[in-house]
């Protein structure tokens, strides 16, 4: 029986295998380096595209700091002239009311008493005035402190002293007679809301005839 050599046969096969093995390698490195640039280049275009959203974020933040800057501007100015307009009615109160009150004290006086002194004064968050006079006649100032009570303005009125002196008349019919007047000195509150008449200042309804 012959024998049949199959030894370059088996170095051809191997060489094939190797050509193979070394393109399936080469394939497999050129497919790994294409899909690693493929995915650099795909994180380097998210990495701009996240870049470009955060940037835009920040110059929405921006825009939304500085309206809140002008808001505030806003109501700055706002409380500000809210301020002055409560201070422009509180002056305008505060003139009618001391109209009023000036108007109250002149109502008030009794015949032949006068005022010397008028002071108003605060005391724990509490004005009153301090009212020095002279007199004739001492039931005057009796009536004179009956009418502060009465006035809506004020409150109940405190009397300090009351004095009897002798005073040299000056001028007039009894020019250089000597009177005696009642000095008196009067505390009394400024209300802060206007008083409710009291049951006898209250008008009474007419009876049917």
């Amino acid at each position: 029986m012959s024998r049949i050599n199959l030894l370059p046969w088996r170095d051809e096969l191997r060489r094939e295998k190797n050509v193979e093995f070394g393109a399936i390698c080469l394939t497999v490195l050129v497919v790994a380096l294409l899909i690693a640039l493929g995915v650099n280049r795909g994180i380097h275009y998210t990495k701009l595209n996240q870049q470009k959203r955060n940037d835009l974020l920040s110059d929405e933040i921006k825009k939304l700091d500085n309206k809140l800057v002008k808001i505030k501007e806003f109501d700055k100015k706002r409380e500000e002239l809210a301020e002055r307009i409560r201070s422009i009615s509180a002056l305008q109160k505060g003139l009618h009311k001391s109209v009023s009150l000036f108007n109250e004290i002149a109502s008030t006086i009794p015949q032949e008493t006068y005022l010397k002194l008028l002071q108003q004064k605060g005391q724990d968050g509490k004005l009153f005035l301090l009212l020095d006079g002279v007199s004739l006649k001492n039931r005057f100032v009796s009536k004179y402190m009956e009418n502060l009570d009465k006035s809506k303005f004020f409150g109940k009125p405190l009397l300090k002293y009351i004095k009897l002196s002798n005073v040299k008349v000056s001028s007039g019919r009894r020019s250089g007679t000597v009177v005696s007047v009642n000095n008196f000195s009067v505390r009394v509150d400024i209300a802060s809301e206007e008083k409710k008449p009291k049951d006898g200042n209250k008008a009474k309804p007419r009876r049917g005839n």
